[in-house]
């Protein structure tokens, strides 16, 4: 498995992929020098992934992907304590 961590913002993962050819290089790079093949390859990503995914797919074709975003959105630790009261 390799993890590409880029910052925050989708702008932070997005503008490394907007260089053709840039996403095809990793898994080449990482191999050579882990003398590894990386296959099948999936995609996976949340929230700012998102906007290196839109580029990566713009030129790449992976085995899958997979999303995950809002299982978090709009919880609030305060405002399920003041429900409990």
């Amino acid at each position: 498995m390799l993890t590409v961590l880029l910052g925050s913002g989708s702008a932070a993962y997005a503008k490394p992929f907007q260089k053709k050819g840039r996403f095809a290089a990793i898994p080449t790079e990482a191999g050579n020098t882990a003398n590894l093949e990386f296959k099948p390859i999936y995609l996976s990503g949340f929230s700012a992934a998102y906007g290196a995914i839109r580029e990566i797919l713009k030129e790449f074709q992976p085995d899958g992907i997979i999303l995950a975003d809002g299982f978090h959105t709009g919880w609030d630790p305060e405002e399920k304590k003041n429900r409990s009261r």
